[in-house]
């Protein structure tokens, strides 16, 4: 499952996305922070985007990944 998250303070904008599993688990966490010192957010919101569509496209290879190397590493 793929989360996005949003918060604006008053001098940066950030956004996280989140991966997690069928169980819940945190596969990981993207962040991406901008001052606001553009005169607009235009490279900001393709970045994140770009990210969002990037992880949730490859949301299932990237967990199988992560499932693979956590039980090779545990053994």
């Amino acid at each position: 499952m793929v989360k996005e998250i949003y918060i604006k303070t008053h001098d940066q904008d950030c956004f996280s996305i989140k991966l997690e599993d069928n169980d819940g688990i945190l596969i990981t966490t993207i962040t991406v922070n901008d001052d606001n010192d553009r005169p607009n957010n235009k490279e900001f919101s393709a970045l994140t985007e770009a990210l969002y569509q990037l992880v949730e496209d490859h949301a299932n290879e990237l967990i199988s990944l992560y499932h693979t190397y956590y039980k090779r590493n545990k053994q």
